[in-house]
């Protein structure tokens, strides 16, 4: 339960930022993007199923999730802004 003699202070742009990438960070979810970049090798043909290939792969879904995540943090702010709701 929540005390309502504490506020909280708002947070600045930087401070935001280094929040949603520390909640963001999930061990799991980095080895579940290899996971899957590695069984996703059954789609692509045998000359493309390398390292790097599958490095590839996994930085695009890592990077994809890092997007979204800061995108869920950020979009208040950008509706905010944008639609001036």
């Amino acid at each position: 339960m929540e005390n309502p003699n504490i506020r909280m202070a708002p947070l600045s742009a930087k401070g935001k930022f280094k929040l949603a990438v520390e909640d963001s960070f999930d061990p799991c979810a980095y080895v579940i993007a290899g996971a899957s970049a590695g069984i996703s090798n059954i789609y692509y043909p045998r000359e493309d199923r390398t390292m790097s290939a599958n490095l590839s792969r996994w930085e695009v879904m890592v990077g994809e999730d890092t997007f979204f995540n800061l995108l869920k943090e950020y979009w208040p702010d950008i509706r905010l802004k944008m639609f001036k709701r």
